[in-house]
């Protein structure tokens, strides 16, 4: 744990992956230690929640459905690409 930040910095792209329903009980820790990184967000939760409208407001966030693995995979190709 006490590397997260330095392992989260050292990334292009930090993917945030969630199963369907659980944003709606808790907030992942990593969530703030992405953020505090600076880089491009990918994340793969329900789209609908205030949590992926925030990361995608006030980070920039790409959101996918964490039900579409297709895109989630398509959206980390072409984030990947660009950087």
């Amino acid at each position: 744990m006490e590397d997260s930040p330095y392992i989260y910095n050292l990334a292009d792209v930090n993917v945030i992956s969630l199963v369907p329903g659980v944003i709606y009980t808790a907030c992942p820790l990593k969530t703030a230690m992405i953020v505090n990184a600076n880089k491009q967000i990918i994340a793969a939760v329900d789209e609908e929640s205030s949590y992926a409208r925030d990361l995608k407001e006030n980070y920039q966030a790409t959101i996918v459905s964490n039900r579409d693995y297709h895109k989630l995979a398509n959206e980390i190709k072409t984030l990947t690409e660009k950087v």
